[in-house]
C-alpha cells in the first residue's frame, strides 16, 4: 500500500522528464499529489501521463531563462490553483546576474 503523504498538495517538479526528477514526480503523484511535471524535453507530457494516483500535467519550459521559469509557475497556478511544494531537479543556472538582482 502506497502512503498518501501528498494528498491534496500541488507539487511542481522540474527536470521531470527523466532521471531523478522523473522518479520524484512519479512518486509524488503515486502518493496523491497533484503534480506538474516540468522539463524542456518535448516528451514531458507523456511521462506525466504515465503517473498513477494524483492528477498530473506536463509542461515544456526552458528553466535556464526567467521567462521559462515564470511560464512554468504561471501554468501551475492556472492549472492547479497554486503551489504547495516546489522540487528543483533541473541542473544548470539562470544567466549570471549580480546578486542584488535576485
Amino acid at each position: 500500500m502506497i502512503m498518501q503523504r501528498f494528498s491534496g498538495k500541488v507539487i511542481v517538479v522540474t527536470g521531470a522528464a527523466q532521471g531523478i526528477g522523473r522518479g520524484v514526480a512519479l512518486r509524488a503523484a503515486a502518493e496523491g499529489g497533484r503534480v506538474l511535471f516540468v522539463d524542456r524535453a518535448d516528451f514531458v507530457a507523456e511521462v506525466a501521463a504515465e503517473a498513477t494516483g494524483g492528477e498530473t500535467a506536463g509542461f515544456v519550459a526552458d528553466l535556464e531563462t526567467y521567462e521559462g521559469a515564470h511560464a512554468a509557475i504561471a501554468h501551475a497556478v492556472r492549472t492547479f490553483g497554486g503551489i504547495d511544494i516546489l522540487i528543483n531537479g533541473v541542473g544548470g543556472a539562470i544567466r549570471m546576474r549580480p546578486f542584488a538582482e535576485f
